[in-house]
């Protein structure tokens, strides 16, 4: 074993306290920053998709918050004490360009972009929703390509394709999503073999036509 002598061990002790206390001191701070970061990030997106007409829920129960949670919604608003749930971004006014204000939602658990004016590129800005667990995008201009990224989604159990430019190919993109249970194709050009194939796969999920 290594003796380590008075000196030294002084030496030591001296320098981690040098380091130490700041460290205790700055934490907080950092953790607070961290916060804050979250909450004004959250806000902005939030107002941003009301202005254009949309719609966002908590995951709170408002009649249920404590008195802190109370003081601190009074403060610094709801965003401050809840993430956001749910989004409904339907009709033309929401595009690419807006689905990318989802990326502040990390919990976001339902969306609905039904007869939005997205595009299969646009679906890039859901793989960080990985607690997504209903996906509405009918009556869109979505295909084969744009399934490719809904893979990470891991969490996903319903998902609304009705009246798509979805065909047998695009379903080979969903074959990982072993939580899917309900899967909508009305309107598409998904054919009775495509459907076979997927349910090889995902043999409890119920396709709707």
């Amino acid at each position: 074993m290594v003796k380590i002598d008075g000196s030294k061990r002084r030496w030591y002790k001296r320098h981690l306290r040098t380091w130490l206390i700041p460290a205790v001191v700055l934490l907080p701070v950092i953790l607070c920053a961290v916060a804050a970061h979250r909450v004004w990030t959250q806000r902005a997106a939030v107002a941003q998709i009301k202005e254009l007409g949309g719609q966002v829920a908590y995951d709170t129960n408002l009649s249920e918050l404590s008195d802190t949670s109370r003081l601190l919604k009074y403060l610094f608003g709801i965003d401050a004490i809840a993430s956001v749930r749910s989004v409904n971004l339907w009709g033309p006014a929401f595009g690419d360009t807006e689905v990318e204000c989802l990326k502040p939602f990390a919990r976001i658990q339902s969306l609905s972009l039904d007869s939005a004016a997205i595009t299969d590129s646009g679906l890039r800005h859901l793989k960080g929703c990985k607690s997504l667990k209903k996906l509405d995008l009918r009556n869109t201009n979505i295909g084969d390509e744009g399934l490719r990224h809904l893979q990470p989604l891991a969490a996903l159990h319903d998902l609304n394709l009705s009246n798509t430019k979805v065909t047998d190919a695009g379903l080979k993109h969903l074959v990982g999503l072993a939580t899917l249970s309900d899967l909508w194709l009305a309107k598409t050009k998904v054919t009775d073999a495509g459907v076979s194939g997927l349910q090889k796969s995902l043999p409890k999920c119920n396709v709707k036509r």
